[in-house]
C-alpha cells in the first residue's frame, strides 16, 4: 500500500505478537501445489480446501471444510491421555450481544444444533436432519434444565420436524409431545 492504513504488513506488533495484517477489504489467501489451501475473506471466515465460501444451511459458517474423499473433507479431534478423558466438542450459547458475553439463556432456547444437509441440486440450505439441545425450564445460577431433541426431514419436505427428544426429566418421547416414561 502507499500509506499506513491500506496494502498488507508483515511484521512484528506492538506486543511482539507476529502480523500478518491485511487492511484491504479483501481475502487473504494461503496456498501449497499451485492450489489455494486456505482463504480467509473478508468477513473473517476461514475456509480450508475451498476458495469461495458457501452458505449451506442459510447461514456463512466462520470455518468451512470442503474436499472430495473423506480425508480431505473431515475433520478430527483425537485425544492421547492415560486417563478416562475425552476430547471436546463444545457448542454454547448465551443471550449477550458480544463476544465473551455470559447473559442468561431462557427457556425454549437452543443451545446447540448439528444440522445434516446435502445439495439437492439447487442449494445447499435445506435440512436433511438435526440433533440439538434445548432449554427445558428456567435456567439458574449452575442449573441448566436441557432436552436433547432429533429431528428428521420427510420425503418432499424442506424442513426437519421434532421425531424424538430426551427430557430434562429423563422421560423419552418418540413421536409425541409428551413423552410417557423414561429409561431406567
Amino acid at each position: 500500500g502507499s500509506g499506513g492504513s491500506d496494502g498488507t504488513v508483515f511484521g512484528i506488533g506492538g506486543g511482539e505478537q507476529a502480523l500478518i495484517w491485511n487492511y484491504e477489504s479483501t481475502s487473504m489467501l494461503f496456498g501449497t501445489a499451485d492450489t489455494t489451501a486456505i482463504t480467509i475473506d473478508s468477513s473473517q471466515n476461514v475456509g480450508i480446501g475451498v476458495s469461495t465460501l458457501d452458505t449451506p444451511y442459510g447461514i456463512t459458517p466462520r470455518l468451512q471444510i470442503e474436499g472430495t474423499n473423506a480425508s480431505t473433507s473431515s475433520i478430527s479431534a483425537f485425544r492421547n491421555s492415560n486417563d478416562a478423558n475425552p476430547p471436546y466438542l463444545l457448542l454454547g450459547k448465551s443471550r449477550g450481544t458480544a463476544v465473551n458475553a455470559d447473559t442468561a439463556i431462557s427457556d425454549n432456547d437452543v443451545l446447540g444444533k448439528i444440522g445434516f444437509v446435502g445439495a439437492d441440486g439447487t442449494d445447499r440450505n435445506n435440512s436433511g436432519a438435526e440433533i440439538f439441545a434445548r432449554v427445558n425450564g428456567t435456567p439458574g445460577s449452575n442449573d441448566l434444565p436441557s432436552e436433547l431433541v432429533f429431528a428428521t426431514t420427510a420425503d418432499g419436505g424442506t424442513t426437519s420436524t421434532e421425531r424424538m427428544y430426551i427430557s430434562s426429566a429423563g422421560l423419552v418421547g418418540i413421536g409425541s409431545a409428551t413423552p410417557s416414561g423414561g429409561l431406567t
